[in-house]
């Protein structure tokens, strides 16, 4: 590739050394993060609701705080975008940019890329009524007992089935109905986003109010990090608020709206947050259970924008995750929380045996000299950004290719277990370079099977991490800081594993410190490792 062209197709990288002249100056994951913080002071007071939201018309300001996480999601990707186009242009005549990256690629060609709420697929519309019909009988029968069917005082609506709130409800003396969203939404396409006009659109005068002050705030984010917006950029935001905005107004069935809503993992759909809103501004109440194995390790604040808003209760997974997410609540719900009225973070109200479906492991001696590894990576996920950032395919893969120099250096036989929801892999020649083994199978199938010694782990956000923590093998852990570990849980963590922190260098690159691995490896070879106290595990009981 000549000088003058840069590519940030990583399946073009198959040799270490086109890897090594590839340009990371691009990307800033600190400037990422200012931004999100400084947006999130300045928007939140503004779209914080009263009352429940019963003093509330649909308007813009009620549309971006219950769809904040698909909104705010899409401003961090913009800006995210917006910054490297900056850096490209200025140092690059031809930047190649894989299709199906196509909101980056729109954004370095200076178009206007469809909102998420355009993107946004009802997954119910290619059902068929026999297939919903069938699938709601079945995870209806799931949900109960016979005495449940028999002796029932209530019946309860249930979306959104996760294992944890069948271990829940299951046996409550109630009736519990599983239902699709389908059933409190019309079976419409309801695609109607068209871009917005300032001087023809059907916004009332206070809803252009609101719509004007939103946009000077996302504005003023921008300029307050130098960052120069577009016409086509200012344009696009215009439609991510009036989209917000339309998508309020989705074709529900006000009959259909439940008085008590059970909820599996509220955050996941935007139908689903946005009936979740429906039911507690008619007054009803909505019950959100955790899913995975909890959060308590990492980032807690994008939590108020997923489980927390618009639910009644929140029930964790023990007590012990109720505890602490009890206190990271109360701390941070004064600049958080998205409506007035309080949630009640709960325990179950039964002890459920293992939620996790998992066993804790202690530790083994290691007797082998050559070690051996697995590790256990996070996804590769292009150039789009969310709450809690992530790093560029360009940037993850030359850590990775550090982190494989590294482990060859030291005569480690390594694995690799990749995350599930990769958009990018690992390019072939570089696949070959390292001679990678590398498992594309569930990770609960295989983590039992494998012969290692330690484990890597560079994402904490993950279903994998608390079950590495409790697993029978030392970890040592990547910290890029976007996941931000749980500061309530410190001492814990330096009691459990054995944290490299992660620097983006003055040219972009992420590098870890080796010196710190050699510990760990001089420690886990003389077997220190069994003296770990691991206190982090009573979290799992």
């Amino acid at each position: 590739m000549i000088k003058n062209q840069i590519s940030l197709d990583i399946s073009q990288y198959n040799s270490k050394e086109k890897l090594n002249e590839i340009d990371c100056g691009w990307y800033d994951l600190e400037t990422i993060k200012i931004f999100r913080d400084e947006f999130c002071k300045k928007i939140i007071p503004v779209i914080k609701i009263n009352n429940r939201g019963n003093d509330n018309n649909p308007n813009i300001n009620l549309a971006v705080n219950i769809f904040f996480k698909w909104f705010s999601s899409s401003l961090f990707e913009l800006f995210a975008a917006v910054q490297t186009k900056k850096y490209l242009e200025k140092n690059y005549e031809e930047i190649h940019t894989p299709e199906k990256y196509d909101f980056l690629k729109k954004i370095l060609e200076d178009k206007i890329p469809e909102t998420k709420f355009q993107n946004l697929k009802n997954p119910y519309l290619q059902q068929s009524k026999f297939e919903k019909f069938f699938k709601n009988l079945y995870r209806t029968l799931q949900l109960n007992t016979i005495s449940d069917f028999i002796n029932f005082k209530k019946k309860k609506d249930v979306i959104l089935f996760t294992e944890f709130l069948l271990k829940n409800i299951k046996g409550n003396g109630n009736l519990n109905v599983y239902r699709d969203l389908s059933f409190y939404f019309k079976n419409e396409k309801n695609n109607e986003f068209p871009f917005f006009d300032h001087d023809n659109n059907k916004l009332s005068k206070e809803n252009l109010n609101q719509f004007d002050l939103i946009k000077n705030i996302i504005q003023n984010s921008f300029e307050k990090l130098d960052i120069k917006l577009s016409k086509n950029n200012l344009k696009y935001i215009d439609n991510l608020i009036y989209h917000c905005h339309l998508f309020l107004n989705y074709n529900w069935i006000k009959k259909n709206i439940p008085k008590e809503l059970h909820v599996g993992t509220a955050g996941s759909l935007a139908w689903g947050k946005l009936l979740c809103a429906i039911v507690i501004m008619n007054g009803g109440k909505v019950i959100n259970y955790e899913h995975g194995r909890g959060t308590i390790l990492h980032f807690f604040i994008q939590k108020f924008f997923t489980d927390l808003n618009f639910s009644t209760q929140f029930i964790n997974i023990n007590k012990e995750h109720m505890l602490m997410n009890k206190k990271r609540y109360d701390n941070l719900k004064k600049f958080y929380l998205l409506h007035d009225f309080e949630v009640d973070i709960s325990q179950p109200k039964n002890n459920i045996k293992n939620p996790f479906s998992m066993n804790k492991k202690v530790f083994e001696k290691i007797t082998r000299e050559k070690l051996k590894a697995l590790y256990v990576t996070g996804a590769y996920l292009g150039y789009s950004a969310s709450f809690r950032p992530f790093l560029p395919d360009i940037h993850y893969l030359k850590f990775q290719t550090q982190v494989f120099d590294y482990l060859n250096e030291k005569k480690i036989d390594f694995r690799l277990k990749p995350h599930p929801g990769n958009k990018s892999k690992i390019p072939s020649g570089l696949i070959d370079y390292y001679k990678l083994n590398i498992h594309n199978e569930k990770y609960e199938e295989i983590v039992d099977k494998l012969d290692f010694d330690f484990f890597i782990l560079d994402h904490l956000a993950s279903t994998t991490a608390p079950h590495i923590l409790n697993y029978s093998k030392p970890t040592i852990y990547f910290d890029f800081n976007f996941t931000e570990i749980n500061s309530s849980l410190k001492m814990q963590f330096d009691n459990s594993l054995s944290i490299i922190p992660v620097k983006q260098n003055n040219k972009g690159i992420f590098e870890f410190n080796s010196e710190l691995f050699n510990k760990f490896l001089d420690n886990i070879r003389h077997n220190n490792h069994i003296n770990w106290n691991r206190d982090i595990t009573k979290f799992y009981d």
